[in-house]
């Protein structure tokens, strides 16, 4: 996909309890790979300037800094729970939305949009 996520890979661990990704992953080898993780956090910033409507443009106003990071890895952690899911044939407990969204996320992300000057509301012709 070529863009930067609005949460790396270190930050995800670092939420996770380590201080960097190779430290997790040094614990939890079955978990998921750099490559597979570096895709999910890829593919949940695309979804996420979609609902916002920048395109391939990241937000980098400041004020959006921790929301973002923090819906990026939600949203990766629910691909990952799918796939765990998925490789182990088990059933998951909780729903997985196929946009890895929630409402209250795309919400907030039109918002930004509308503030950013991406999404209008209201014109007329």
């Amino acid at each position: 996909m070529a863009i930067t996520p609005y949460c790396s890979i270190n930050e995800w661990a670092q939420k996770k309890g380590y201080d960097t990704f190779a430290l997790f992953i040094a614990k939890h080898t079955d978990y998921v790979t750099e490559e597979a993780l570096t895709d999910m956090l890829e593919e949940a910033t695309s979804m996420m300037n979609d609902e916002i409507g920048s395109g391939d443009t990241n937000i980098t106003d400041t004020r959006y800094t921790t929301i973002l990071r923090n819906l990026c890895y939600r949203m990766s952690n629910l691909m990952v729970d799918e796939e765990q899911g998925r490789a182990h044939e088990q059933k998951r407990s909780q729903y997985i939305p196929r946009d890895y969204m929630y409402e209250r996320d795309r919400s907030r992300l039109q918002r930004i949009g509308l503030v950013k000057g991406y999404r209008a509301v209201g014109q007329v012709g």
